[in-house]
């Protein structure tokens, strides 16, 4: 999920005019049948002497696992000619495969520093896919629990498997790679969900702990019975380190 550009400091609410909604359409091939979208935000923002673009969607996908997506962006005028390109790094090679029935959040700003065009329309395809066929029922994966440290707001309920849980030593260090599917199996959309595991030894003590996003800050909120995954991957100072177990706790959620 790759932004483009990013808004420079110098643009502010006194430069700001009248934003729209922008339609967005969706080019079909071969592979496009596999996939399903949902545009959360398209929105083009004119300013004084600039303008951008936010588009926000969610993808799906029935009957393949994807291992890398890139989209391509085309914006165009009336006339059907094309003005700007962006690419989405929608899903990269070290981020969690999507499986069917999870949702993938993707973004994409465009910034230029120029009067805003005549655009009338955003088109969206897949540049690239690198995909395996896997039928996720086919697998069951292991429930857990999250530690809440926080208190849980009202109609919030989330639940978790873990996909993914691998130790690799290398020399004097190893690597502890996590992958985790969480679903919002409450009534109220998750704007933000910050996550944090620990890992403890049998003695019970932390021996190592790291951050990740459920949902972060630009992303898509997520509603009511999406599926999406989160990943860490934690660096040990001990090629085999004592570790018994870890715990994923919700430290941020809005």
């Amino acid at each position: 999920m790759v932004a483009e550009a990013s808004l420079p400091a110098s643009v502010g609410l006194s430069g700001l005019m009248e934003k729209r909604e922008l339609p967005v359409e969706f080019i079909q091939d071969e592979v496009t049948p596999s996939f399903h979208f949902e545009i959360r935000e398209s929105v083009l923002t004119p300013y004084e002497d600039s303008f951008s673009y936010v588009l926000k969607l969610d993808l799906g996908v029935d009957a393949v696992t994807v291992k890398e997506l890139s989209l391509l962006v085309t914006l165009r005028d009336d006339s059907g000619e094309a003005r700007y390109t962006g690419m989405m790094d929608a899903l990269a090679d070290y981020q969690p495969g999507l499986l069917p029935g999870e949702t993938l959040p993707a973004n994409l700003l465009i910034y230029r520093k120029e009067p805003l065009p005549d655009i009338r329309r955003a088109e969206v395809q897949i540049s690239y896919i690198r995909k395996e066929g896997f039928l996720a029922a086919t697998v069951t994966y292991p429930e857990k629990d999250l530690t809440w440290p926080i208190p849980i707001p009202p109609d919030v309920h989330l639940s978790m498997v873990e996909r993914e849980n691998t130790l690799s030593p290398s020399f004097d260090t190893s690597y502890y790679h996590l992958v985790f599917v969480l679903t919002n199996t409450g009534t109220r959309s998750i704007d933000l969900l910050k996550l944090r595991v620990d890992w403890y030894n049998r003695a019970g003590v932390v021996m190592g702990a790291q951050e990740t996003y459920g949902v972060s800050i630009s992303d898509s909120s997520f509603l009511p019975g999406q599926k999406r995954t989160a990943f860490v991957l934690y660096q040990f100072d001990q090629a085999k380190p004592d570790i018994a177990g870890y715990r994923v706790n919700v430290i941020e959620i809005q």
